[in-house]
């Protein structure tokens, strides 16, 4: 019996031995804490190398752990270990600050160590050093949103190249209709200043009246709906998102300053209707 004793102790050794020396060659903080105290039960050589502090330190004091976490995460990472009773092993990344001042990314893997009735005993976990990967993020993502801008300053040009040319007509309105962008393009392709149309006129002013008639009856019939000559015609589908693709006819640019004079020649008639309106008040 003694004899079998003695070899099992001995292997007992031996098991724990190699267990030691493969710790000691891992990168990585291998860690345990009790789930009652906090009082470190384990650490691995790599603590010294990633915390910049002794083993020894952890073991005098409990609170160390949370301690040489970066205050910013000290609370997440203080939620963690209770959290870990009900949810089970989590993997969290958070900084720890080192004697000197350097601040340090770590990500840890935890889980709790149960008793045979399943109460909580162990907070083991694994703690590696990911500053370097992290830094490596950062700059991938700060050239990721480089290029971004690259290619929305790109987009931007391309679409200021495309509405300040003379090949391409640009023309939109206001929710009213009113014309409120009338480009180069739009001048030479349809024979009108955009002093002529701005903030003066809608697009079905200037169209072929037949053609939006024919438009407005076309749209009736296909959307199960009166639309009304005019601009309702023009702006229909465009206005409740969907896609619209149409030909028109403008008129002369003569059309629109006669259009224009009306209009000034009526609101000034309905001007002096109100002034004389307002006297006999």
């Amino acid at each position: 019996m003694p004899t079998k004793l003695k070899k099992s102790t001995d292997a007992l050794v031996a098991a724990e031995g190699r267990l030691t020396a493969i710790l000691a060659t891992i990168d990585d903080v291998v860690w345990s804490i009790s789930a009652h105290t906090y009082e470190t039960l384990y650490l691995n050589p790599a603590a010294e190398r990633v915390y910049g502090r002794s083993a020894g330190a952890f073991y005098q004091d409990s609170e160390l752990f949370l301690n040489i976490v970066h205050t910013e995460d000290r609370e997440r990472v203080a939620q963690m270990l209770p959290g870990l009773v009900e949810k089970g092993p989590v993997t969290i990344q958070y900084r720890i600050v080192r004697p000197d001042g350097e601040v340090r990314w770590l990500e840890d893997r935890v889980a709790v160590a149960r008793s045979a009735d399943r109460r909580p005993i162990r907070f083991d976990g694994i703690a590696s050093d990911i500053t370097e990967r992290r830094a490596h993020e950062q700059t991938a993502n700060a050239l990721g949103e480089l290029k971004a801008e690259e290619a929305l300053l790109k987009a931007g040009a391309l679409q200021s190249a495309i509405f300040n040319s003379a090949n391409f007509s640009s023309i939109a309105t206001d929710a009213k209709g009113v014309i409120q962008i009338f480009n180069v393009g739009a001048e030479r392709m349809l024979g009108y200043m955009a002093a002529e149309v701005m903030n003066q006129i809608t697009p079905a002013d200037i169209s072929d009246p037949q053609e939006v008639i024919a438009r407005a009856k076309a749209l009736s019939v296909e959307l199960g709906t009166p639309i009304t000559p005019g601009l309702e015609a023009l702006v229909f589908k465009a206005s409740r998102g969907i896609e619209d693709i149409y030909e028109l006819t403008y008129g002369t640019s003569a059309k629109v300053h006669d259009l224009i004079d009306r209009r000034t020649d009526t609101a000034e008639d309905d001007d002096e209707q109100a002034d004389d309106t307002g006297h006999g008040l």
